[in-house]
């Protein structure tokens, strides 16, 4: 009688199907954290631009005489010239917490959407002294 010798060569089909099943939700995995980095960078440009329109409309509030500050940029009006300026939908507020005082403490709020159509909001503060 002739036994027939059994070889081991290569994976059987359910190892197979397994490893391809990893190596799926693996690569898932690296394509979600990447697009999760694409998304955090994309946010904290957005919000650097903020920040820097920010400070652009203080340094603009800043340089204005001081007597003509609050006549200039009334409490609680949107500052027109950065309406949508590089932000969509983007506003920028400007409040002072009691503007007869010496010095005058001044709040500029921007809003904007993001690319997703969230509402993002940030504030910068300055005092300004005769």
């Amino acid at each position: 009688m002739k036994k027939c010798a059994r070889t081991d060569n290569g994976f059987t089909l359910i190892e197979l199907i397994i490893s391809i099943a990893l190596l799926a939700i693996g690569a898932m995995s690296i394509f979600h954290s990447c697009f999760s980095f694409g998304e955090l960078g994309e946010m904290a440009h957005e919000r650097n631009i903020a920040f820097f329109d920010l400070e652009t409309a203080l340094e603009d509030i800043r340089s204005t005489p001081f007597d003509q500050i609050v006549d200039r940029y009334p409490d609680g009006s949107r500052i027109a010239k950065f309406d949508s300026l590089h932000l969509q939908r983007e506003r920028i507020t400007v409040t002072y917490r009691n503007p007869d005082r010496d010095p005058l403490l001044i709040t500029a709020t921007i809003e904007w959407l993001d690319p997703k159509g969230r509402p993002r909001t940030e504030s910068m503060h300055t005092a300004r002294t005769r």
